[in-house]
């Protein structure tokens, strides 16, 4: 279920989380072909999910490819979704796109949409599970390459 998101539903629940944000361990897992590609944060897509009576907050960045050598991918754009309930994940993405690491959970959500606009670099890596031996995609914001200082265009 998911369902409109005032400043403050928001605020409450990073506050809620603050602690374990501070305390996780960077790591993500994430999707275009396997290598590096430069893309622009389109938009982001932001919000309250309930899964479980369990609430957690949620951004869909969007981003485009752009890669005027892989005409087949240029201009495509793909979703990565970061949420509360992955900590290490939004810690990562967030830490990459502010330039510098990040331990304060309140300042997640004007880093992601004040990088609405911005030019960043993704890394693409597909990893087997030793578990089931199923093959992941993993996708990392892993540079800003140009930061734009646009007015954010985020949708709760």
């Amino acid at each position: 279920m998911t369902e409109q998101m005032s400043e403050v539903q928001m605020q409450a629940i990073l506050s809620q989380t603050a602690k374990e944000f501070t305390e996780a361990k960077t790591f993500n897992n994430w999707l275009p072909p396997v290598g590096l590609w430069d893309f622009i944060l389109v938009s982001v897509d932001r919000g309250i999910k309930t899964d479980n009576n369990s609430s957690y907050a949620y951004w869909s960045v969007t981003g485009r490819v752009m890669s005027e050598s892989s005409p087949e991918i240029d201009g495509k754009e793909f979703s990565l979704f970061l949420s509360t309930k992955a900590l290490g994940t939004l810690k990562s993405a967030v830490s990459v796109l502010a330039g510098s690491p990040i331990n304060d959970i309140q300042q997640v959500d004007g880093i992601i949409t004040q990088n609405i606009g911005s030019m960043a670099r993704l890394k693409v890596t597909q990893s087997k599970s030793k578990k089931n031996g199923n093959t992941y995609t993993n996708a990392d914001i892993v540079e800003v390459l140009e930061r734009q200082q646009a007015t954010p265009t985020a949708t709760a």
